[in-house]
């Protein structure tokens, strides 16, 4: 039943204790939409509150508000959190577009191996990479696949899975004699796909 002129009483409410009262009121505000609501959520991003933040992620990772991409790839850049990351980067790969691309590809560089894990794993998922942008996030997988991390290394290679240019044969063949857990995967990357095969 909200509309827009509850807005400032639903960011009130907002920060108030109980959680349940926190999750209502931004429901609320998600469905009153708009720019003003955009706003509110983009500053309760900025919230001192590890728990705010988290809820307002959850709820773009739940339904994507157009405009949030943008302000989730500023948000990353200076979140200490990796669980929160991690959040943010399942908005990132929901929402889509060029900003979202390029802040997963710079999260692959992230001291945490569950973030690059993840930024790889929602990279690879990503059906919003322009041609433009596929090279630059090749040219990451490849390096990603030096990380010391068997996991993330996993996701690298699952990314390059469907890479149409036969670059990427050598250092999945290199990372799969570092990890030799991943050689089967490897292997199976390597002769399903067409352009990668014949190399």
């Amino acid at each position: 039943m909200a509309s827009a002129a509850d807005q400032p009483l639903l960011a009130e409410l907002f920060a108030d204790a109980d959680p349940l009262v926190r999750e209502i009121s931004l429901r609320g505000l998600q469905n009153i939409g708009g720019e003003k609501a955009v706003s509110e959520l983009i500053r309760l991003l900025g919230d001192p509150s590890p728990n705010v933040r988290a809820a307002v992620l959850k709820l773009l990772e739940e339904k994507s508000i157009p405009g949030m991409s943008l302000a989730v790839a500023d948000y990353v850049k200076n979140e200490k959190d990796p669980d929160l990351v991690v959040h943010a980067i399942r908005v990132l790969k929901t929402g889509g577009g060029s900003s979202a691309v390029k802040s997963l590809t710079a999260l692959l560089s992230h001291p945490v191996w569950q973030v690059r894990a993840e930024a790889a794993e929602a990279l690879g998922k990503s059906s919003s990479i322009t041609t433009k942008d596929r090279s630059e996030v090749y040219v990451a997988m490849i390096q990603l696949l030096d990380d010391s991390d068997s996991f993330v290394v996993s996701r690298a290679a699952q990314a390059l899975s469907g890479a149409e240019t036969d670059i990427v044969v050598e250092p999945l063949a290199k990372a799969a004699e570092k990890h030799p857990d991943l050689t089967a995967t490897i292997v199976e990357i390597l002769s399903s796909n067409d352009s990668l095969r014949t190399k």
